[in-house]
């Protein structure tokens, strides 16, 4: 009885080591196809090429060649960043700025890409705020439909001042960008809201023409506080702050002093009177250095003097500013 007991015993435990290997064996091999299938893989994508609007999603559903699902196995690029980004489902969704670019999967050595491009719709809305769309060489333009002027001479404005003020800081930024005309401070101050909604702490509208959103890479224009309706100077001024961001980066735009920042986008806003208005900037920077002359050390001659060393001053200005771009 014991002998058989034994004997039992003893063919249960061969018969479990057997499985065991079976199953070892099962594993292994399908560790083997599957690192086959992956050095062997093809990625490919249902389109060849793919369009879409600000904001649009398109899911992809990628298989390998024997017709498996692989979609958690893939990494995606988006070229440049801001046209795209993928979620975790496989779908990409449309950045908020139109352009083209491409779109990649990649699976081990293998990859595969498609030219994806951002169009521009006719028209858009925010806060129930209907909006003309121009999509011009450097910014997408939305201009409110009870602002004036309409979306193409507000998109020729945006292309001319922003190549005016790249020009005069010598300060170059591929990135495109939206630039919305809004035709009321109410609409401004919605819109802004609006368009700040991601940030940790919302941006506030004030007694403003206009606003700069850096984290959205947005300028929001007050059209009828806009000084005899002219949107320009108003467009130079916030363009600076864009440049100054893009040229030190997101991470340092703090460190840039006030004075420096507001003070140089007063100076381009002032166009024609650029000297004169430099020769103040220099004057305040003066003041808040406390290097200014005491009134009562003010004469005719020392204001003649005070006048060659603005001067001077202004020129310096000027070398750090080449320098500094």
């Amino acid at each position: 009885m014991k002998e058989d007991d034994a004997r039992s015993s003893g063919r249960g435990l061969v018969r479990r080591r057997a499985l065991g290997l079976l199953v070892c064996a099962f594993v292994l091999v399908a560790g083997v196809v599957a690192v086959l299938e992956v050095t062997r893989a093809t990625v490919t994508l249902q389109e060849e090429t793919l369009s879409l609007e600000p904001g649009e999603i398109r899911t992809f559903d990628p298989r390998s060649p024997v017709g498996l699902p692989f979609r958690a196995a893939l990494t995606w690029s988006v070229d440049p960043s801001w046209l795209g980004k993928m979620d975790e489902r496989g779908g990409f969704h449309a950045g908020d700025v139109t352009g083209a670019g491409t779109l990649t999967a990649r699976l081990g050595p293998a990859s595969a890409q498609i030219a994806v491009t951002v169009t521009c719709p006719e028209s858009a809305e925010i806060q129930g705020i209907r909006f003309e769309v121009s999509c011009g060489r450097v910014a997408d333009v939305d201009v409110d439909m009870s602002a004036n002027g309409g979306p193409e001479r507000a998109r020729e404005e945006v292309e001319r001042e922003t190549d005016r003020v790249s020009r005069d800081l010598q300060i170059v930024s591929d990135r495109r960008f939206r630039v919305y005309y809004l035709g009321s401070t109410e609409k401004l101050g919605s819109a802004v809201a609006w368009l700040g909604r991601g940030f940790s702490s919302g941006p506030l509208v004030r007694e403003s023409e206009a606003v700069y959103l850096d984290l959205a890479d947005v300028i929001a224009i007050d059209q009828s506080q806009a000084r005899l309706m002219d949107t320009a100077p108003v467009v130079r001024h916030e363009l600076v702050h864009r440049f100054l961001r893009h040229l030190v980066g997101a991470a340092n735009i703090d460190a840039v002093p006030t004075w420096l920042n507001e003070g140089w986008a007063f100076v381009e806003e002032s166009g024609s009177a650029w000297v004169r208005t430099e020769a103040r900037v220099v004057a305040a920077s003066g003041a808040h250095l406390d290097r200014l002359p005491s009134l009562a050390a003010l004469s005719d001659r020392a204001i003649g003097t005070g006048v060659t060393v603005s001067r001077v001053s202004t020129r310096t200005t000027s070398r750090h500013r080449r320098r500094a771009s």
